[in-house]
């Protein structure tokens, strides 16, 4: 269901919070929770794995199926729109007392954004944020204010160019020494540069498929060579 993720994608969650709040917990460590709406037609399942992954899906009750209606964009009248005002209200409901937000969707882009604050004393910042898009952060140097690095949430077929590849991933673009350029694209994770001269930068999927240690690496070495191009000219 698209809306779920919409409203959950930036979402951790407090595990100690989902029995208090009616979540029932399985063996695995997984949780789930139901919950009838439209005088009961429906019912909205709201089921989190022991990783803290949200998956929701609304079941008719007559026919016990899911109803997709909400995914599908010609789907349109007053059913529709009542039915995503009642899932919209209990999603955000759980947001609001099961989870807290995190500036980005990615566990990854996190832990780096928080050791890049640790080592230089640098936090992103949004510098097209017009009100629609307020995503994409800028890491600059502050002496200078050079940006070293560009965190962007895309979909997942803009670097793989697989059409079906629908997922929104978090990219990191960090400036490469040119020699070094053609051996960095080995590594996983790691693509020419979305948006920008791929000579120059690359794009690193945030998913950990690149270790922590490697991409820190990377992201030191742009910052120093942006701070080498500044100081030389």
């Amino acid at each position: 269901m698209k809306l779920d993720k919409e409203i959950f994608a930036k979402c951790k969650v407090y595990f100690d919070k989902l029995v208090p709040y009616g979540f029932i917990e399985s063996n695995d460590g997984a949780f789930s929770f139901r919950k009838d709406i439209l005088n009961g037609d429906f019912v909205i399942h709201v089921d989190i794995d022991a990783n803290g992954n949200i998956i929701c899906k609304i079941i008719e009750v007559a026919f016990n199926e899911e109803f997709k209606g909400l995914d599908i964009e010609d789907y349109v009248g007053s059913f529709i729109g009542e039915m995503k005002d009642e899932c919209e209200r209990v999603l955000l409901d759980i947001k609001d007392k099961c989870c807290y937000v995190e500036p980005f969707r990615f566990d990854q882009s996190n832990r780096i954004t928080k050791e890049l604050f640790k080592l230089y004393n640098e936090a992103p910042d949004y510098p097209f944020d017009d009100g629609k898009n307020d995503e994409d952060a800028v890491f600059r140097c502050k002496d200078n204010q050079k940006w070293y690095g560009i965190l962007m949430p895309i979909k997942r077929s803009c670097i793989s160019k697989n059409k079906e590849d629908e997922d929104i991933i978090d990219v990191l673009n960090v400036k490469v020494d040119e020699n070094k350029l053609e051996d960095i694209l080995k590594l996983p994770s790691v693509y020419p540069a979305y948006h920008m001269n791929k000579q120059k930068w690359i794009s690193i999927v945030l998913d950990g498929g690149l270790d922590d240690k490697t991409l820190m690496n990377l992201i030191c070495t742009s910052r120093d060579l942006v701070i080498a191009k500044h100081k030389k000219k």
